[in-house]
């Protein structure tokens, strides 16, 4: 691992860049954030791609939107174009709890989380009732979504026309480390190490610039219908932090390839990322921790290692997730592949 790091710092100086540590600790609760130090947290989600915040128990629902939103503005300088399909209690430009337009949705004043706990159980699991979804899920009984859609590699959002550019994890019930990790792959590192035949299947025929990828609920397993509209975003995305890889998932199409060429090569995307380029980062969640991740520089995926439904407390997995969009859409890196 050591040696794997050393050799992405150094292609990453050759480029001007600073190496990211996925999983920094940052030295304030959210509260303490908001109360004067953003500016700290910004920094360190530039720079590490994925945080995590000091544990803080009992944090509503309103006030993780707040951070969400304060986040954003501090990070891009303006505010986001506004989502309208979202509850009262986040409406915040760029700011979103809910899934995505059109989906179903967190009752006003609510959370959207990511649960593996039944409604009937949550009295009895302690979690409290500004942490339910239950009108967005009663169909199934569920107080969140179901998590295992998230158990598979991607960055959120990827379906709008500017996805999530950050993405909130606050942790309400959590097993025991290991059974229910959230782990991230560094996209800024996967580019910067791709194999040479790799780079090149990324690249449009005329060799000129990166390829592109259409995105859609359509292409989502499970979810789309047929009739939800795509965008495309660039496979390689310029940035400030430099080049990085994104991917969103697996569905997607490719532009100017066939439908099997195109998911083989976001296969062999992936397989890199995760695999070969640099070590993963597996997040144990914390009761009353915040994990804070940039799509621009991680892609991440839900261990499944959880029951479906938690039968106690031991086994119950419950996430609050909040979303902050990106300002613009996505820009493709400009530098002539090579």
């Amino acid at each position: 691992m050591y040696v794997m790091r050393a050799r992405i710092t150094y292609i990453l100086t050759a480029l001007g860049l600073t190496a990211a540590t996925l999983g920094h600790a940052v030295p304030y609760t959210p509260t303490e954030a908001l109360n004067g130090a953003m500016t700290d947290v910004v920094v360190a989600l530039n720079e590490h791609g994925v945080i995590r915040l000091r544990p803080e128990i009992g944090l509503p629902p309103s006030t993780l939107v707040e951070f969400a939103a304060a986040l954003g503005r501090a990070r891009s300088g303006q505010e986001c174009g506004f989502i309208a399909s979202v509850p009262a209690c986040s409406r915040i430009p760029g700011v979103t709890i809910g899934e995505h337009a059109g989906a179903p949705l967190a009752p006003d004043g609510a959370a959207f989380a990511l649960s593996n706990v039944h409604h009937d159980d949550v009295d009895a699991l302690g979690i409290a009732p500004m942490y339910r979804s239950i009108e967005a899920w009663e169909g199934s009984g569920a107080v969140g979504a179901d998590a295992n859609l998230a158990a598979v590699w991607h960055q959120d959002d990827q379906f709008r026309e500017r996805p999530a550019a950050i993405s909130l994890l606050y942790c309400v019930a959590t097993p025991p480390p290991g059974v229910a990790d959230t782990t991230y792959a560094d996209t800024r590192a996967a580019f910067a190490m791709l194999p040479e035949a790799l780079r090149a299947r990324l690249c449009t025929d005329d060799g000129t610039r990166y390829r592109e990828a259409m995105h859609s609920l359509n292409t989502v397993d499970g979810v789309g219908d047929g009739t939800a509209k795509g965008y495309w975003h660039p496979l390689v995305l310029d940035s400030s932090l430099g080049p990085s890889l994104y991917l969103g998932s697996r569905n997607a199409q490719v532009a100017g390839l066939g439908e099997a060429e195109s998911q083989e090569l976001l296969d062999a995307l992936i397989v890199h990322t995760t695999t070969a380029a640099a070590p993963l980062y597996a997040h144990a969640h914390e009761r009353g921790g915040l994990l804070i991740s940039c799509n621009r520089m991680a892609l991440h995926t839900a261990t499944l290692g959880q029951a479906r439904r938690a039968t106690g407390r031991a086994d119950a997995r419950h996430l609050i997730r909040v979303l902050v969009e990106e300002p613009a859409p996505l820009s493709r890196w400009a530098a002539v592949p090579g």
